[in-house]
């Protein structure tokens, strides 16, 4: 049953022009059922019969009573919804008519039945109307919305023109706002794959709305495949608001969704995808994509709610958040900032959280400055070396290696920026408990500093060039205790001879879980 029409002013129910209350004309085709209005403008809009479509066939009729004493014209429908008007009394010459005590006193009223639309207006001299939709029925959701040109504008009518909907709040109808410009509407999330249920009971994507919109007649293309959104209903997104649009509503079938605004019958890929939100011929936004995660959704970045911004490869990250019966995302709510991802060439910078470019080092950037090969315990757990940092730079892509081909690359998303004058320990096992007690450990390899030499430790550039290297003999090795450069020759020249270096038990030393040395700390003088 529809509810009460409120008695409004003139509202551009299928068309007006230039702002004045012309409507427009339908015509009723007997053999298909289609309803084809015509207004003014030169806007002709199709009207397809839905289950109980607005083509008059299966409403019930309404009924108009006047009281004259009263002064007011009454439409009563079947349904039991009904309009109340009064007529207006006639004002002095240039001003609006006064509401009338009798009916002698007022002027005529006039009532206008539109069959096709299913609609009964009164409308008086003093401009005030009312409108109530004929009884029928109660028909499905999509009942009566015109299946082609939903949402182009109409000349003199607001927003999006005069198709309509049905807002709740009003109880009333009401012309469609439409989405007009590119971002009005801001694809957020999507969710093609999910992992709780099937695709065609739990895919959606999510609209984030930056001005108060309605989705009646907003097109949607997946791929190659499109369709209109349609309701009676306003589905209606207040600016700031989030939409769900899903393939299901069932909260018990789709997952655990909370409130759909609108349902959708299209497919979103699981790889090589694309969405495209469009309204009245124009692209409000678009997002393509290569992959998705298994059980999580595709999550616009918090900080790049924009239709072009979310055009980027990084733009979106998997969603952490659990919904529902299990599967991760934020439906219907706000998203999370998405971690940085450092693209070659980059890493995130732990101050700002963002992606910067690498400062490499350079030759004498890096100086190594203590050795550890042949340890009081096992050597495979407990050898390291030292570097000295002497510049501001980033260790990303730095490389280390022995004499041998096998290399170690320090990575990872974050910028590796110990500072200058950082004295950095690089060792086989992380762990203090297994490598002998070392002090916080800037890497770990996997190759091995052999106790006889002629042997070699290199640090390189990511590109593969030589930053540092120091070459030891069987000579300048001794069981637990460390060789050292002096503390007054901590370069790249000096530590190519060994005469600038000496074991640890030359000058000041520290006890080191056995073992013998200095590392991450100032080197000893060896003379």
């Amino acid at each position: 049953m529809r509810p009460l029409l409120r008695v409004l002013p003139l509202l551009c129910l299928w068309g007006c022009q230039d702002g004045s209350k012309v409507y427009c004309t339908a015509r009723k085709d007997p053999s298909t059922g289609v309803a084809t209005v015509s207004c003014p403008d030169g806007t002709v809009v199709e009207i397809a019969p839905g289950a109980d479509g607005r083509d008059g066939a299966d409403g019930t009729g309404c009924t108009v009573s006047r009281d004259r004493d009263a002064g007011t014209l009454t439409v009563t429908c079947d349904d039991g919804t009904s309009a109340t008007v009064q007529d207006g009394a006639r004002g002095p010459a240039g001003e609006p008519g006064a509401p009338g005590v009798r009916g002698d006193a007022g002027t005529s009223c006039t009532v206008t039945k539109d069959a096709d639309a299913g609609m009964t207006t009164i409308r008086c001299p003093d401009g005030t109307t009312a409108t109530v939709l004929d009884g029928r029925p109660a028909a499905p959701a999509d009942a009566g919305i015109p299946a082609t040109d939903a949402g182009v504008p109409h000349a003199g009518c607001p927003d999006g023109g005069c198709p309509t909907c049905f807002d709740a709040v009003l109880g009333a109808a009401r012309p469609v706002v439409a989405p007009l410009a590119a971002g009005d509407l801001v694809i957020s999330e999507f969710m093609a794959n999910p992992a709780a249920v099937t695709d065609t009971a739990g895919e959606w994507f999510e609209l984030l709305a930056t001005r108060d919109v309605d989705l009646n007649g907003v097109q949607l293309t997946s791929g190659s495949a499109g369709e209109t959104l349609a309701a009676a209903a306003c589905l209606r997104v207040p600016a700031g608001g989030y939409a769900v649009v899903a393939r299901s509503d069932d909260g018990g079938v789709n997952g655990g969704l909370p409130h759909v605004t609108a349902l959708t019958g299209l497919s979103l890929a699981n790889t090589t995808g694309s969405l495209s939100i469009s309204s009245g011929g124009t692209v409000i936004d678009s997002i393509s994509w290569v992959s998705t995660s298994t059980g999580a959704s595709s999550q616009l970045d918090a900080l790049k709610l924009d239709p072009v911004l979310n055009d980027g490869a990084d733009a979106f990250c998997a969603g952490t958040q659990a919904y529902g019966a299990g599967d991760k995302g934020t439906p219907g709510t706000a998203n999370g900032a998405c971690p940085v991802v450092a693209v070659s060439g980059t890493c995130v910078d732990g101050t700002s959280g963002q992606a910067r470019p690498l400062i490499r080092p350079s030759v004498g950037d890096l100086v190594i400055t203590e050795l550890l090969q042949d340890t009081s315990g096992v050597d495979s757990d407990e050898e390291w070396f030292e570097v000295l940092v002497r510049a501001d730079v980033d260790l990303n892509g730095v490389q280390l290696g022995n004499e041998g081909t096998a290399l170690t690359t320090l990575g990872g998303a974050a910028c590796i920026r110990p500072g200058a004058n950082s004295w950095l320990v690089f060792a086989r096992k992380a762990d203090p408990l297994v490598n002998g007690g070392l002090p916080a450990v800037a890497g770990t390899f996997g190759f091995a500093l052999a106790n006889t030499g002629p042997r070699m430790v290199r640090v390189l550039a990511e590109d593969g060039g030589l930053l540092d290297a120091v070459s030891y003999d069987t000579a300048q090795v001794k069981s637990g205790t460390a060789w050292q450069l002096d503390f007054n020759n901590l370069d790249v020249l000096s530590n190519d001879l060994a005469s600038n270096s000496c074991f640890t038990d030359a000058g000041t030393y520290a006890v080191n879980g056995g073992n013998r040395g200095t590392p991450g700390a100032a080197n000893a003088r060896c003379f």
